[in-house]
């Protein structure tokens, strides 16, 4: 039975790591920057930022400045997505919308203080996340919204099957990984699990991609998915 050598993944180009620059420097989240790094895993980029010490942003460290805009936003007649492109464009839309859920604001007017307690905030914002139809992972929903595992965990445990559930199904670590959606819907069933010669075909796709010799349409949805 012939062997299979250890797949590894290829090194980073310098171009590559370019790119993980000049995103740190943008201030703006890895994961929404992901389809600058084709044939890349989120977590293997964020892993690679780490290792060279490049500083990305982080959802929950707002200044009282720019939570002070947020709140000129929502109490403003202007788009809130117009507004924060205008006003918080280092931020985005989402975690806009993710941090004033986190301040007890909905809508275009500050309803109440609610503050980072409770469940109901985290609740509305993981339906922002999956609002635009990607299959997103615990995790990947966690950074995007600045909180811990856990809480997205816990709120998708009480809502599976009602409000939530396994849309898809992404390859981490040695192990599949849960990508949520939105929908009443049976779970996704879950793959397989993958064997060496599927991991070195994998790989080797995925090396095409990156030189340009194959084009696969689903990039962008993999790299967002991808936790």
């Amino acid at each position: 039975m012939e062997q299979v050598k250890k797949v590894r993944a290829p090194k980073w180009t310098e171009a590559e790591i370019a790119v993980l620059r000049a995103v740190s420097a943008s201030g703006k989240p890895l994961v929404e920057q992901m389809h600058l790094l084709p044939g890349r895993t989120f977590f293997g980029a964020k892993t690679k930022a780490s290792d060279l010490k490049i500083a990305l942003s982080a959802y929950c460290d707002w200044s009282e400045e720019e939570r002070e805009t947020l709140r000129k936003i929502y109490r403003s007649k202007e788009s809130v997505k117009a507004a924060v492109d205008r006003l918080l464009p280092h931020r985005g839309y989402i975690a806009a919308r993710a941090e004033a859920f986190r301040l007890g604001m909905t809508g275009k007017r500050q309803c109440g203080t609610k503050g980072r307690t409770g469940y109901s905030w985290i609740f509305r914002a993981i339906g922002v996340c999956l609002a635009r139809e990607v299959p997103m992972s615990v995790r990947q929903l966690a950074h995007e919204i600045g909180v811990d595992v856990s809480s997205v965990s816990d709120v998708l445990r009480k809502y599976h099957g009602k409000k939530f559930r396994i849309g898809a199904w992404t390859r981490g670590h040695n192990r599949w990984v849960a990508c949520w959606d939105m929908a009443k819907l049976p779970d996704a069933e879950k793959p397989a699990a993958m064997t060496r010669p599927e991991a070195s075909r994998g790989w080797r796709a995925r090396r095409k991609i990156r030189a340009g010799i194959a084009i696969n349409p689903f990039a962008t949805l993999i790299q967002q998915v991808a936790a």
